[in-house]
């Protein structure tokens, strides 16, 4: 036999059987190796989008952070919150007779610094300290407030005081704190 007589009595076997070897080393040698290297550049393009994504949230929460930190004192020191006590008390024409600042409680993220104050005003003015305490440019929060007439003893006789703007004059025992972020 032949080699004419040979593939004509055997081709539909045989091309079968060979095109997909032939097919199987065309695609290892021509596709294989670009196919691995545009696989990486895949990959290598994800992960560079993924850390321009991470970058831009890092961006955004530390503009949320800076401005959470305008809002809570940086360092535990009572003399700048009392500062702004003393200065929201001058303003409405409070006078404190007590400051006493209480130990710093710590928690898990941040640190509660407390004091605790005594003051006179009338009733008028120490709403209005409390509610300059809540807009103000800091985190205050007044955890405890009582409030009490002051009385005085003339001649025998008990009568209540008269605060500046003519009101009552009342005594206020009040624990202000606000909050320290250790992060």
């Amino acid at each position: 036999m032949k080699i004419k007589g040979f593939y004509l009595k055997y081709h539909y076997i045989i091309f079968p059987l060979l095109l997909p070897i032939v097919f199987y080393i065309y695609y290892n040698v021509c596709f294989k190796d670009k196919i691995k290297i545009v696989d990486k550049k895949l990959a290598e393009a994800k992960k560079q989008q993924e850390l321009i994504n991470l970058w831009g949230e890092k961006l955004k929460l530390e503009g949320e952070l800076s401005a959470l930190t305008v809002k809570f004192g940086g360092r535990i020191d009572y003399k700048w919150l009392m500062t702004i006590i003393s200065e929201i008390a001058g303003r409405e024409g409070i006078e404190l007779t007590t400051v006493k600042p209480l130990p710093v409680k710590e928690m898990k993220f941040y640190k509660s610094l407390s004091v605790a104050l005594s003051l006179e005003g009338s009733y008028h003015q120490i709403g209005k300290m409390v509610a300059d305490m809540e807009n103000a440019q800091y985190y205050l929060k007044v955890d405890k407030l009582t409030l009490s007439p002051e009385i005085k003893e003339k001649d025998g006789k008990r009568f209540r005081a008269m605060a500046k703007d003519g009101n009552t004059l009342l005594k206020c025992e009040m624990i202000v704190s606000t909050l320290i972020p250790s992060i």
